[in-house]
């Protein structure tokens, strides 16, 4: 249940309700600036204000009444307070009284007032079948949320639990050897393959990066050479050595590191 109070800047009127707004009062004279909003109920019980000195407060209802508002003249309107109960019930209703007090532009005090009636009404059973089915349609949607947030915590513990483990990281160096003994692939081609096992397997298969380190050769032909990453699991790993046509090569120094995933 929502009640607002408020002066306009053009009109010069008090307006409250709790569905929509109705002009109650007016003056002629110019509002230069308003002190304070005061809303009571029931001859008298004060229930919030808000002044120039004060921030909106409740004053009854603490548990379940919020209350905003500002006097600053800032917000559009002269100056406002609005209510909100969270849950209201008989206790609430009664004669409202909103008082705004003004100062006028050859600084006379002004003050401005409204009434609303705030009635109890029974409800049927059809506003009962609705709430019910209001609060079974806010359980279905909290029960996917908590879902949603069960998986993305779940998600969220899997990296962690990644990011925890030690990283696995090998490196060593690995040697082609002399092109005569190798194993021929063609009348010129030539090749040499070389299997490493790790020292530890890894969880899976690893990232392997090779680097060429040094290159012994016989300069008496061209140089050529090639050094290939043929099969990688989580044990280890094969490499190919290459060269063809003339070219004699004495060594070929291969650099390599393996890193998980």
């Amino acid at each position: 249940m929502t009640l607002r109070c408020s002066l306009n800047d053009t009109a010069m009127t008090v307006n409250a309700g709790l569905v929509g707004r109705r002009d109650v009062t007016q003056t002629l004279n110019n509002v230069q600036h308003v002190t304070s909003l005061v809303v009571t109920r029931n001859n008298g019980e004060q229930v919030a204000s808000v002044t120039q000195f004060d921030p909106a407060k409740a004053l009854v209802d603490l548990a379940s009444l919020q209350v905003t508002g500002d006097v600053s003249g800032t917000s559009g309107e002269k100056g406002y307070i609005e209510l909100t109960w969270l849950y209201p019930s008989a206790a609430q209703a009664g004669e409202y009284v909103c008082e705004v007090n003004a100062i006028g532009d050859v600084g006379h005090n002004i003050v401005f007032s409204t009434t609303l009636e705030i009635g109890v009404t029974t409800p049927t059973i059809d506003d009962l079948v609705n709430h019910i089915k209001d609060l079974e349609n806010d359980t279905s949607s909290t029960r996917t949320k908590i879902d949603q947030i069960k998986n993305d915590i779940s998600a969220v513990h899997s990296q962690l639990a990644n990011c925890s483990k030690a990283t696995h990281t090998e490196t060593g160096i690995l040697h082609c050897g002399d092109s005569t003994h190798w194993v021929k692939s063609g009348q010129w081609d030539r090749n040499n393959f070389i299997s490493h096992k790790f020292q530890y397997p890894y969880d899976q298969p690893p990232i392997v990066k090779l680097g060429i380190v040094s290159l012994d050769h016989d300069n008496n032909a061209n140089t050529r050479f090639d050094v290939e990453l043929t099969k990688v699991d989580e044990n280890g790993f094969q490499v190919e050595c290459q060269t063809w046509a003339d070219s004699r090569l004495f060594d070929i120094s291969v650099s390599w590191i393996s890193m998980s995933k």
